[in-house]
């Protein structure tokens, strides 16, 4: 199995910016979910209609919506990139995930199948959202107290004047840590190996598994 993901703390404005670039960068599209019984969309490039979804995925053309299913969704199969749609709960801006699953179960040939695709594609999707992202956002059990740097979760430079300004940085669905950002020291910029999670955190994913 081959999975690769990204997380990061970034406002709807800056990745419609970003998906934008990037998507003409790539000549790739971007499909929209929003729930098992919608149908899934190509996204039309505009912020208001990407509020609107749950996820987005980024595929590489052509895209036939006509058998891809929202109820039946095989992004794995397909090699299509996962993102969440930043989304904010009264003061706390959640995290966010950038995503790829290579493998699938063919039921039909009884065996685990692979599409490399999808990877290939998240490396060059990363390459252009991580230059918008600093790093690194620190995790604080807020019963414990302890902390941990997490070289690999990053924030937009809108996450930064929230968090300034009082607002919290969650991960949705886990009450008992928060993320902090802290003024840059040395050797602080970029991304590093992924480090386990603090205590209690759990993946965002707030519905079935995209696999």
């Amino acid at each position: 199995m081959s999975t690769r993901s990204r997380h990061l703390f970034v406002t709807l404005p800056e990745l419609a910016e970003w998906l934008r670039a990037a998507l003409d960068e790539l000549g790739a599209v971007a499909v929209l979910y929003r729930a098992p019984n919608v149908p899934l969309e190509l996204w039309d490039s505009r912020q208001e209609s990407l509020a609107g979804a749950f996820w987005v995925f980024v595929a590489e053309r052509p895209v036939d919506l006509a058998t891809a299913r929202a109820d039946d969704l095989h992004p794995g199969m397909w090699g299509w990139v996962h993102l969440d749609v930043p989304r904010s709960e009264g003061d706390a801006l959640l995290i966010s995930q950038v995503a790829v699953k290579s493998d699938w179960w063919d039921s039909e040939k009884q065996r685990v199948m692979n599409n490399p695709a999808g990877l290939k594609l998240f490396d060059k999707l990363w390459r252009r959202l991580k230059k918008h992202v600093k790093f690194p956002v620190w995790a604080r059990n807020r019963i414990s107290g302890a902390e941990e740097s997490y070289r690999d979760t990053g924030y937009s430079e809108a996450a930064a004047r929230w968090f300034e300004r009082g607002g919290q940085l969650r991960q949705w669905g886990v009450t008992n840590v928060e993320f902090i950002i802290r003024p840059a020291t040395p050797g602080a910029g970029s991304e590093s190996e992924p480090r386990s999670r603090p205590q209690g955190t759990r993946s965002r994913s707030r519905r079935r598994s995209t696999s």
